[in-house]
């Protein structure tokens, strides 16, 4: 009168063995094949009932400690390095998107729909060539962004400074609508955030590249591909802005 085990929990059951000796009664009647299928099967159902578990049982994600110390020498770095607007840096800064931590890795804060931090991206400064998540980051909750939840449209990039980058590209074509927000994905995951099904149309401006192109395609969203291959969009913008400082010398 008991269910949801496998082969294995019956015969413990049915024969008052422990766990071993099912497995040699099994092996004996059935060969060591179709029980180690059952093994693996139990496992793998332990090991998502553990996940499960440990997902539910995570404290709320808790940013990165700011050290407003190192500010300047992040700020320094994603507009003189990575070529980012300083309006639009200082702008997101002010909003506590974007800081400065201990180790001067840049912040780039992920939220969901009502403005809660779900995660953060760090980006290394000063040498480092750190890129990753926050510990305690749920990345399919949210995500970094700019622009507005009542947009038409997201457009998903791979990274926090891709979305800075494509931003500044479209307000430097003259786009100021802001009908789209762009969103970074934190990676190219093909799976994207839960928060970008909200918005009615979804464009995935990942990389120019065949991992980009490959998780597009398993995406099926509209594909807004950066226009030189093998690029992302700071890339773009890095050679827009050098290409604009060559003309006016």
């Amino acid at each position: 009168k008991q269910g949801g085990g496998g082969s294995i929990d019956l015969t413990m059951h049915c024969m008052g063995v422990d766990y071993k000796g099912a497995l040699a009664w099994l092996a004996a009647s059935f060969g060591t094949g179709a029980v180690g299928q059952d093994v693996a099967l139990r496992s793998i159902k332990k090991a998502k009932a553990e996940l499960k578990q440990a997902v539910k049982d995570t404290s709320p994600f808790k940013p990165p400690e700011p050290h407003p110390e190192n500010w300047e020498g992040v700020r320094n770095y994603l507009i003189q390095e990575r070529k980012l607007e300083a309006d639009v840096v200082d702008d997101l800064h002010s909003q506590g998107d974007i800081y400065a931590d201990e180790r001067r890795n840049a912040v780039f804060i992920a939220r969901d729909q009502e403005g809660r931090p779900t995660g953060a991206e760090l980006k290394g400064t000063g040498g480092s060539k750190f890129s990753g998540m926050a510990v305690g980051s749920l990345k399919a909750k949210g995500g970094f962004k700019i622009g507005k939840f009542t947009a038409k449209a997201v457009i998903l990039v791979e990274s926090a400074i891709d979305a800075i980058s494509l931003y500044i590209l479209n307000l430097k074509n003259g786009d100021t609508s802001q009908a789209a927000t762009i969103m970074s994905a934190a990676g190219s995951s093909p799976s994207p955030p839960e928060l970008s099904e909200i918005f009615p149309r979804k464009f995935n401006a990942y990389d120019a590249d065949a991992v980009g192109d490959k998780a597009a395609e398993m995406m099926g969203w509209e594909r807004l591909r950066p226009p030189e291959e093998g690029a992302d969009w700071n890339n773009i913008l890095m050679k827009a802005d050098s290409g604009s400082a060559d003309q006016a010398s």
